[in-house]
């Protein structure tokens, strides 16, 4: 049986062996009266520990005590198990110049309360399973390396807590023993600094990296005039030895290379900097050309939705007119009861109300099994509506515009229309494509364009398809000589994906629909031939 002492001293508890001679009656009882010197048998401590627990308790609590001192480490196995339940003692020290065995590290481990610790030694394996510099040592290793001296670690707490550690060049053999143990022994290394730089040991401390699974660690090389060429030339090696072995590697230029070369940084810097910016000029000029691509678009859906309620307002009119002549039942002839589109019949209504929106609506285009079914607009010249709207504001879709060649009121030889291929939203002569398909060129009721002008419908009867290099060779409207609309004839023919079987004669007039394809070195061309 051990008797016990314990003292309360400058905010610690302290336990230690108490040698005196003590009746039994004595020992095993606590003294209230002066709560800062009382006396314990360990077999009372433990046949008792709830009471003992609950009284130090009210100890601790009233002199703030969180650290508890160890006198001997022969009673430390019964003061281990009573400190266990004592949640305020957050940290032990064991003054006794004596290494703790297993049992008494394992009760450590087993207090969840304790984050400081204390000690001469322990077992290297159980230094170990505490958690990251929680454990200090006092006990003095003999090393005999300037490696240790230099980094300071004199204890196996030093050695396994270290974060830090700076190598030199030039290593004797004990250096390189002392390095490898400590690679070995050591879990929380981040940062290794070389001063003087040498390949060969910079492989070799990679691969006790390796070797030990050392995870994210930084590799700093010093820069000197001694090194500085071995540096450059194995700059490319560098990137390789982090990909291989996962690690950082960063180079710090000693303020001579930093002098010298400033110039030179500088201007990489410089450049640098102006490269970013470039970027972010690319990027912001790319989200504003995005941002007025999607405002364009809106407006676009604003300019058919006017048109559209101007075409239903036209139907609507109609059919309560057709309503009235119904009711009065006027006689018509059989060739006034041919089906006539109602829309055709009250274009010209139409037309001038669109005419009040835009003066230089002409006419209006549908093809079928595509998106196209626009009014037309021509001015005097082919740039304006490029990027302008139906109601003339600036857009980047533009709108479907008659080449300002063509004469509208007698009709030109070739009709030319032209419309922007806005992708992805099928807009203008974005749907347009369309007729390269095969489903839809071998519909015989797809190759009918419908084209009102000023108020008269004419059909158009599909001739050639094709696509070819930007070239102004078919965009022609008038021809000096029948022969040369015979050979312009020919030549848009061959051209064509197919043979539509489609005769075209001097006094035929066509149509051409020409818009861009896949880029701006492309064009899709359609052209087709007036049937009524």
């Amino acid at each position: 049986m051990n008797k016990i002492l314990v003292l309360i001293k400058n905010n610690n508890i302290i336990f230690s062996l108490y040698n005196k001679p003590l009746s039994d009656s004595n020992l095993n009882n606590t003294n209230v009266i002066d709560t800062k010197n009382f006396k314990f048998s360990d077999e009372y401590i433990l046949n008792n520990l709830d009471l003992i627990v609950s009284f130090l308790n009210l100890v601790v609590l009233k002199s703030e005590i969180n650290t508890a001192i160890i006198k001997n480490n022969e009673i430390a196995e019964t003061i281990l198990i009573l400190l266990k339940n004592i949640e305020k003692i957050d940290k032990v020290i064991f003054s006794e110049n004596k290494e703790i065995n297993y049992t008494i590290s394992s009760l450590l481990i087993e207090n969840n309360h304790l984050n400081n610790i204390e000690c001469y030694s322990l077992p290297n394996i159980m230094f170990h399973r505490f958690p990251k510099n929680m454990l200090k040592t006092r006990c003095k290793i003999l090393f005999t390396s300037d490696f240790m001296n230099y980094n300071n670690i004199n204890t196996y707490s030093d050695l396994c807590n270290k974060e830090k550690i700076v190598i030199d060049s030039y290593l004797t053999k004990y250096d390189v023993d002392d390095i490898i143990y400590f690679f070995k022994e050591n879990d929380n290394l981040k940062k290794i600094v070389l001063i003087g730089y040498n390949k060969s040991n910079l492989l070799a401390f990679l691969d006790m990296i390796k070797q030990n699974n050392h995870k994210n660690i930084t590799i700093f090389i010093y820069e000197d005039s001694n090194t500085s060429n071995d540096i450059i030339s194995d700059m490319p090696l560098f990137n390789k030895l982090k990909k291989k072995y996962k690690v950082n590697i960063k180079i710090k230029y000693s303020k001579q290379y930093k002098e010298k070369n400033y110039v030179k940084e500088l201007n990489i810097v410089f450049i640098r900097n102006i490269f970013l910016i470039l970027i972010l000029v690319v990027i912001l000029i790319i989200f504003l050309l995005k941002l007025k691509e999607r405002n364009d678009y809106n407006k676009i859906n604003v300019n058919l939705k006017v048109i559209d309620e101007i075409v239903e307002q036209t139907k609507d009119k109609l059919t309560n007119e057709d309503t009235v002549v119904e009711d009065n039942k006027i006689d018509t002839t059989e060739e006034e009861n041919e089906y006539i589109s109602p829309y055709y019949i009250n274009y010209e209504l139409v037309y001038n109300e669109l005419l009040k929106i835009n003066e230089d609506t002409i006419g209006w285009i549908k093809v079928k099994n595509t998106n196209i079914n626009y009014p037309i607009v021509q001015t005097n010249n082919n740039d304006y509506y490029l990027n302008h709207a139906f109601d003339k504001t600036e857009n980047i879709a533009g709108w479907i515009f008659a080449d300002y060649r063509n004469n509208m009121d007698t009709i030109s030889k070739n009709t030319i229309i032209y419309g922007h291929s806005v992708r992805g939203r099928n807009l203008m002569f974005g749907s347009l494509k369309n007729v390269l398909n095969e489903n839809w060129y071998t519909n015989p009721e797809n190759l009918k364009i419908e084209l009102n002008i000023k108020g008269t419908t004419y059909n158009w009867q599909i001739f050639s398809i094709y696509t070819t290099k930007v070239t102004n060779d078919y965009l022609v409207s008038d021809f000096n000589s029948e022969s040369s609309f015979i050979n312009y004839i020919s030549m848009v023919k061959n051209r064509s994906i197919k043979d539509f079987g489609i005769n075209i004669g001097n006094d035929d007039k066509i149509l051409t629909l020409s818009t861009c394809y896949n880029d701006s070195n492309y064009r899709l061309v359609v052209h087709a031939k007036m049937i009524k």
